[in-house]
């Protein structure tokens, strides 16, 4: 059977298009959304030390921020509470939510206080308490809480912990676990 001129170039046209279309539109197969922005990571140590809080990204969206801030083996002593400040820059993210981890909760009931300062919109500050003289032995080792950022605009922004502190005991002589380093990184927000 033969296929006419008119018809053969049809065809080649119409090849062409379902095989270019996806190229010119930004599209395949595996993407069923667009995003306008882009988030990456890279966290400030990669193999942490006994003793050591720092971050972890974890699957999400690309265009969401999820860090679980995660404990290495923190053996100072038993842990009732932690505190801190998590510092990004708010014109690049902005906080979006948070989830509870069940690391604390092994324990006992844990309380999670989570919100932007009212003075400083790029300081997060975090409380979280097991509740009574609840504690969770030496040798915690996983994560502690979940956040989620959403990207403001382009940029880079360091994340860095501040005003970090454990606290051994639900009473009033409680002291501060000594000995834990703290550890950021750093979100880059692409196109």
């Amino acid at each position: 059977m033969m296929i006419g001129k008119i018809n053969f170039i049809k065809l080649i046209l119409i090849c062409m298009i379902a095989v270019m279309l996806p190229i010119f539109t930004g599209c395949d197969e595996g993407s069923s959304e667009d995003f306008e922005y882009y988030i990456d990571f890279t966290s400030d140590i990669f193999e942490p030390d006994d003793n050591s809080m720092y971050l972890v990204r974890f699957d999400t969206d690309p265009d969401v921020l999820g860090l679980a801030v995660t404990a290495s083996n923190i053996t100072a002593g038993p842990i009732h509470s932690i505190y801190f400040d998590f510092v990004f820059r708010d014109y690049v993210l902005r906080f979006d939510s948070y989830e509870p981890s069940t690391l604390l909760e092994q324990a006992g009931d844990v309380t999670y206080q989570v919100g932007i300062d009212s003075q400083d919109p790029s300081r997060l500050i975090v409380a979280i308490t097991l509740m009574g003289d609840a504690t969770i032995d030496a040798g915690a080792e996983g994560a502690l809480i979940f956040l989620y950022f959403k990207p403001e605009r382009l940029g880079t922004c360091p994340l860095t912990f501040e005003n970090a502190w454990f606290i051994n005991s639900g009473d009033p002589d409680g002291q501060k676990l000594t000995g834990i380093a703290w550890y950021g990184g750093h979100a880059y927000v692409i196109k």
